[in-house]
């Protein structure tokens, strides 16, 4: 598990520079989300290589049309396995960050509530829906 953090902390420059200079749309490589596939509908995560690249960009307000969960998660993802990459090889233990029970069964209600609402065809939820601006 450790040498996994470990490659993907020092694939993760090489990753965000691929992301920065290939831009993801309707005829790139860059994987599907199944759901939408089959169902039509966006799952929590539906947007988020495309906010990913536009975050890399410099541009907020499209990556927040995107994905604005993961306008905040990608940055923290990122810090915590960079922090935890950093740990692995300086030989130390891995970050213990366990959250409380009351936060994790918040964020999880959180995230169906957000998937509810971004599949909602009327406005103001439609425009949680992933979009270009």
């Amino acid at each position: 598990m450790r040498w996994l953090i470990l490659a993907a902390a020092l694939g993760s420059p090489a990753a965000a520079a691929l992301l920065y200079w290939v831009e993801p749309g309707e005829g790139s490589w860059y994987p599907k989300c199944l759901l939408h596939f089959f169902t039509g509908l966006h799952c929590p995560f539906c947007g988020t290589t495309r906010c990913g690249h536009a975050l890399l960009n410099g541009d907020v307000a499209e990556a927040a049309a995107y994905n604005v969960l993961a306008l905040f998660l990608l940055p923290a993802a990122t810090l915590w396995l960079w922090w935890a990459g950093i740990c692995i090889a300086r030989g130390r233990p891995l970050p213990d960050w366990t959250p409380p029970r009351w936060a994790m069964r918040a964020f999880l209600i959180f995230l169906f509530v957000f998937w509810f609402a971004r599949n909602l065809p009327f406005f103001p939820f439609n425009l949680l829906a992933p979009h270009a601006l």
